[in-house]
């Protein structure tokens, strides 16, 4: 009797895959990527740029032609290009730039500033009513008879104008203090000093202009 049960009992149907209606079926699965070149096969990508280059550990400038290096300067400005991070070429270029572009501004400005300031200088001795007005005259010639008698080369040299001949000149020889010290001095050697010497072919005037620009 069971074994007719079991006869007569309807084999099992396999489940059906639903259908779908409004949700799409699960895509298949993407085969793996290739692993593409620079790539090492574990996947990890292999960069190609070069490494950023930063601040080297010492800077080493070289002066752009026809100037020399302030190293005070340089004390000042290699903080702001580590500060940056700056490698050694652009630092050097910065450098250049500054010294062909920015500082012969800056020494032009300040040689005219300076050259004015000496013509001020000179019209204050004139306009002083102790050495200028009809005083001005023996004025400049005392305190040129002290500077020929007791003044070296060297001092003669700081009374000019710098210029390429006389690069260490400051020019104050138009000083107000200093005319009217040397003024004074003059005075007191009275009249019996021989007048200043004069090389051949230099006249008194040549030496006036030379320590006393403003002098006419």
């Amino acid at each position: 009797m069971a074994e007719e049960t079991a006869a007569a009992a309807p084999a099992a149907e396999a489940t059906p895959t639903p259908e779908t209606v409004l949700t799409p079926p699960a895509p298949d699965a993407p085969p793996p990527a290739e692993p593409k070149q620079g790539e090492e096969q574990t996947g990890e990508a292999t960069p190609d740029e070069k490494p950023a280059v930063g601040a080297p550990e010492k800077y080493e400038f070289t002066a752009p032609e026809g100037t020399e290096l302030d190293q005070a300067l340089l004390g000042k400005f290699e903080p702001l290009f580590r500060d940056l991070n700056l490698p050694q070429e652009g630092a050097q270029k910065l450098l250049d730039a500054y010294a062909k572009e920015v500082l012969p501004t800056i020494q032009q400005a300040q040689a005219e500033a300076h050259g004015r300031m000496i013509e001020e200088w000179g019209a204050a001795v004139k306009a002083d009513p102790e050495m200028g007005g009809k005083n001005y005259e023996s004025t400049v010639k005392n305190a040129l008879k002290v500077m020929e008698r007791y003044g070296d080369a060297e001092l003669k040299q700081l009374m000019g104008i710098a210029s390429k001949d006389n690069p260490t000149g400051l020019g104050i020889g138009n000083h107000p203090a200093l005319v009217r010290a040397f003024a004074k001095i003059g005075a007191a050697m009275g009249e019996d000093t021989p007048p200043p010497a004069t090389q051949p072919g230099q006249g008194a005037s040549d030496i006036t202009k030379r320590m006393f620009p403003d002098f006419k």
